[in-house]
């Protein structure tokens, strides 16, 4: 069967008993992508199950998941663009480019025109080449750049020769220690370096839908800070292609905009290829 061929939301049961079927789920906050998934598994009591992109854990939306047959679809759903909704704010940086990870830096940014932040906003419409995070999936010789991340005591990035490098403090007896150990990629104090990948994308169309001030004790992050700041908050609805990190770009968006720190603070998928938010149904009503 091809994508056409499959009624959205309905499950297929062939004469063997396996079922197929297309789902357009409605991701609540607070899940992993994995754990959806594993929640349709135990619900149509079957194993073959997959998912055509993950939203971070805080993220919500459309996320199409695969039953059986189905499955081998996922290439071709995979390459389909998707639309965001997301808010960045301005003046916050993180280790993971989002509210979830360790703040970095913090500035005020009240008297940022909002005119240059739209017009900075709408130059990222087109092609631009974007790098990696390194809480990611991307696999490098291996191992993904989250988990070198995740097992690691510490890690810097640096710039030689133009490109972005990252050097990762290992720690001892993980599974990710020993795993580079046997290559032969560590150093003698266990560190090991790699280059960070970047990737082009596409933003086939992007805009700004609102702009606001918000105070340092108004936030959903806890600041180690005792003089209340400003921030200012960007909501922005953008249609991109696969590949394209949204944590990145609001980090990007930061840096463009008079090398600001810059983090995702919240993020909804409202559509993937033409199946939007409205065909969407939650977990619970499968």
């Amino acid at each position: 069967m091809n994508f056409t061929d499959y009624k959205l939301n309905k499950i297929y049961v062939d004469e063997f008993g396996r079922k197929s079927g297309i789902l357009a789920l409605n991701k609540p906050a607070d899940i992993t992508s994995h754990d959806l998934v594993d929640r349709v598994r135990k619900k149509l009591n079957t194993k073959r199950v997959g998912h055509c992109g993950a939203l971070d854990p805080f993220a919500t939306g459309v996320m199409i998941t695969l039953v059986g047959k189905a499955t081998k679809l996922s290439n071709e759903l995979t390459f389909l663009n998707k639309t965001y909704k997301f808010e960045v704010l301005l003046g916050l940086s993180s280790d993971t480019k989002d509210i979830e990870g360790k703040i970095l830096k913090i500035q005020d940014t009240k008297n940022i025109s909002n005119k240059n932040i739209t017009n900075i906003v709408k130059s990222f419409k087109g092609k631009y080449l974007q790098e990696v995070p390194i809480y990611s999936s991307v696999k490098i010789k291996g191992i993904r750049l989250r988990e070198l991340a995740r097992n690691s005591k510490s890690f810097n990035t640096f710039i030689k020769n133009n490109k972005k490098y990252a050097k990762f403090k290992i720690i001892e007896n993980t599974s990710v220690y020993k795993k580079l150990k046997r290559q032969k990629r560590l150093d003698s104090k266990n560190s090991t370096t790699i280059k960070i990948p970047e990737r082009k994308v596409n933003i086939s169309n992007i805009r700004v839908s609102k702009i606001n001030t918000i105070k340092s004790n108004e936030l959903n992050i806890k600041l180690n800070i005792k003089k209340i700041l400003c921030f200012k908050k960007i909501q922005i609805e953008a249609t991109v292609s696969k590949g394209t990190y949204i944590r990145q770009m609001a980090e990007d968006i930061g840096h463009r905009i008079d090398k600001l720190p810059a983090i995702l603070y919240s993020l909804e998928r409202t559509q993937i290829g033409d199946i939007n938010k409205s065909d969407s149904i939650k977990i619970q009503n499968l």
